[in-house]
């Protein structure tokens, strides 16, 4: 059964990138739709929001046109599960259920569509380092792929030990984080020596879809299997940011988000160093730091039918 739903989206202006406790945002606006099951978004240099639907398409909302409709890229995608934006405008979507990346071309507003290919299987999220160069988590294939640009026709095995990555990020120093369903746990391999070193960042948590890492290096984890966020600061223990509440009773009143078990996705942008994980939390898109310029904006994706918000009676 199909959901629809509009996309709702939290933004905040954030001088110099995220804060190192990303809050509330100051404000809150219904943009396009109606949307069929909107999940992943990303953000371009020009405020433009993209986000991938159930129908198996990417739909943009400009900021120019008030974000008040969606239009779809189209280009015969099956299953989009991540998106990336480049400084050039140019939308990289993960085409899962094709085992390939989509390259619209900004340059002509989105109509030339390049294929790359890399004999992934079920591949689940793609990063940008400042180079341009595109990191692809083959969840099928238990590795992460690098795809060199500017032809992104040379591939490469990255990291290593991995048995089902379903999330990529990149930080500021083009360190590569990997949220690990297979795992259950997160590792950061560092861009210094090619990837082959690689450490733990978080470990215990159950099937965690997508991970986002800030300007300040803080970590954040879609800890899917557990239904909780997680953060693991620079240089603290991790801690849990938000949760599903465990039933209460009847006579007390509290309200609790509820979130969805889907294992998410990570996107990222590399001019705006925002990833924002089909994560089905309101308030909450921290970003992965990608490019020279500061981040100076944060997005949050919620639907209103799959994130329900659960008010027992008094």
């Amino acid at each position: 059964m199909k959901l629809s739903a509009r996309l709702t989206l939290a933004i905040g202006a954030l001088a110099g990138g995220l804060a190192a406790h990303p809050g509330a945002a100051q404000s809150i606006a219904t943009l396009g739709g109606p949307l069929n099951g909107p999940g992943t978004i990303a953000l371009d240099s020009l405020g433009d929001v993209f986000v991938t639907t159930v129908d198996a398409n990417v739909d943009e909302i400009t900021k120019a046109g008030g974000y008040a409709t969606a239009t779809a890229l189209g280009g015969g995608l099956s299953q989009p599960t991540s998106i990336a934006i480049d400084a050039a405008g140019d939308v990289f979507v993960l085409d899962t259920a094709h085992n390939a990346v989509r390259e619209y071309m900004a340059s002509d507003r989105f109509v030339t569509v390049n294929t790359y290919t890399g004999s992934f299987s079920q591949p689940n999220g793609i990063a940008l380092d400042s180079s341009g160069n595109l990191f692809v988590a083959d969840t099928g294939n238990g590795v992460v792929k690098e795809l060199a640009s500017p032809n992104y026709t040379t591939v490469t095995a990255v990291g290593s030990g991995f048995t089902a990555p379903h999330g990529v990020a990149i930080d500021s120093s083009n360190n590569l984080y990997v949220a690990d369903a297979g795992k259950n746990a997160v590792y950061k391999a560092l861009a210094a020596g090619g990837y082959t070193s690689i450490g733990s960042v978080a470990t215990g948590l159950n099937a965690p879809g997508a991970v986002a890492v800030d300007t300040h290096g803080n970590v954040f984890i879609a800890d899917s299997g557990n239904n909780a966020v997680k953060e693991v600061p620079a240089g603290g223990a991790i801690k849990t940011l938000a949760a599903a509440s465990p039933t209460r009773p009847a006579s007390r009143s509290t309200a609790a988000a509820t979130f969805s078990s889907a294992i998410p996705a990570t996107t990222t942008s590399k001019r705006f160093r925002s990833a924002a994980a089909r994560w089905s939390i309101s308030g909450l898109a921290p970003a992965s730091s990608k490019h020279r310029q500061a981040l100076q904006s944060t997005a949050a994706a919620t639907c209103s039918s799959p994130i329900p918000a659960t008010m027992p009676s008094s």
